[in-house]
């Protein structure tokens, strides 16, 4: 799952947590500036299961993650 208008506090951590309410989460990442170092913004979360995955992106649309909605 493509997850966009990450805030700066959200990390790679923070964004599998968040995502393994939903159900089991193979890998969760924030993508980085690679000069910087600091969060680009967005990132990906991948789910071992489909039907997981849609459950969560159609529960998780709009839903605060840290000070914004993703």
């Amino acid at each position: 799952i493509f997850v966009s208008n990450l805030s700066d506090e959200v990390d790679n951590q923070v964004l599998f947590q968040a995502f393994s309410t939903y159900g089991t989460v193979s890998e969760a990442y924030v993508i980085r500036d690679k000069k910087t170092g600091r969060s680009r913004g967005h990132g990906f979360a991948a789910f071992r299961d489909r039907a997981e995955a849609e459950k969560t992106l159609s529960s998780m649309n709009g839903e605060r993650l840290g000070s914004r909605a993703i």
